[in-house]
């Protein structure tokens, strides 16, 4: 089965590598990783992608930025009783 994992994770390493690791891109390629990790059952890996790419949007934008982002939402269907 195909997996965005390896390529998102690389997507990661590059961008921390050329623009540093408080880069305000990097929180989007971080909660994309952690989806697929979502998506693969891996939570913790999950977890951790999501709360370092809300590390990094405080640290770049402040919380009271009115460009906080949305939390990341999946169906409870999906979920299953299983929150981050």
């Amino acid at each position: 089965m195909f997996s965005a994992k390896p390529y998102y994770a690389r997507a990661v390493t590059i961008q921390e590598k050329h623009f540093g690791p408080f880069d305000p891109s990097l929180p989007n390629t971080l909660n994309a990783l952690g989806a697929v990790h979502y998506g693969l059952r891996a939570y913790e890996e999950a977890g951790a992608c999501f709360r370092r790419a809300l590390e990094i949007q405080k640290k770049v934008r402040g919380i009271e930025s009115p460009r906080w982002p949305r939390p990341f939402i999946i169906s409870r269907s999906r979920a299953g009783s299983r929150t981050l």
